[in-house]
């Protein structure tokens, strides 16, 4: 019974992603490139205004009523946003909810933007520092934009030499606890630096905070650029994991590395 009771939760957290790349590949054909991972984030804090790409497609996934509410010149948790994003009676949305994973409110948001790679070594320790070499927190197809990043520009499927069927754009990050567990926060991206999947730290607690991460047993869900929507086995190793969270380093992937 619990068999079946997680085989429907797979199925309805897949659904869950395939509507948010169709709500991508829409805001896509409208304007040549993918939401950035979030906007406006400035050096100087009194524009530091910050919002999700979640908000940017809320008219793709049919929240315009949402999408009218929100005030795009205030931070997304200032006054009316901050109610409407974090207050289940407004915020709740189901198509961010992964049901196989625990709510501690239902405005969370389960499913994150990729904007990179933080590890290039391959080693779970060195950290990447090359945006020049086309690594690092700008590497993938959802960078973050404003002042305190002047180099990073929204980026489309022109930006995605690695080709769109390997290169990830959105993936689980489930169940997380903290403050940047909401769908409309700014911090709703991270860049791959965990060496594994579902990854739990010495004490056996999950490291769940913007990394890959969900309550499935064995794997998780990612949709790629192209916007198909493929399962990762807890086995995928940690370089293909690299390889698919940047767009442009040319790496050779296959259907068989999902399994490797």
């Amino acid at each position: 019974m619990q068999a079946a009771r997680e085989a429907a939760r797979r199925t309805q957290c897949q659904n869950n992603l395939k509507q948010l790349g169709l709500g991508m590949q829409l805001y896509h054909d409208a304007n040549n490139v993918f939401p950035p991972g979030h906007t406006d984030w400035n050096a100087d804090t009194r524009y530091n205004r910050q919002h999700s790409w979640m908000t940017l497609i809320l008219p793709n996934v049919e929240q315009q009523a949402l999408y009218d509410l929100y005030d795009f010149e205030r931070k997304w948790n200032q006054g009316d946003n901050g109610r409407l994003v974090t207050r289940s009676e407004n915020g709740n949305l189901s198509v961010q909810l992964c049901p196989s994973s625990e709510h501690i409110s239902p405005a969370q948001g389960d499913y994150a933007g990729i904007n990179g790679c933080a590890t290039y070594s391959h080693d779970g320790i060195t950290i990447v520092d090359g945006w020049d070499k086309g690594q690092g927190y700008e590497a993938g197809l959802m960078p973050a934009t404003g002042t305190r990043w002047p180099r990073n520009k929204p980026k489309g499927i022109k930006d995605c030499t690695d080709g769109t069927t390997y290169t990830i754009l959105l993936g689980e990050d489930a169940g997380r606890t903290d403050k940047d567990r909401y769908w409309g926060t700014a911090e709703q991206t991270f860049a791959h630096h965990n060496p594994v999947l579902n990854a739990v730290d010495i004490n056996g607690e999950p490291q769940r905070s913007n990394e890959m991460y969900s309550d499935h047993p064995g794997g998780l869900y990612s949709v790629f650029a192209g916007g198909n929507v493929r399962w990762l086995s807890e086995y995928t190793s940690e370089r293909v994991i690299d390889f698919m969270t940047t767009r442009a380093q040319q790496e050779l992937l296959d259907g068989d590395s999902f399994e490797q």
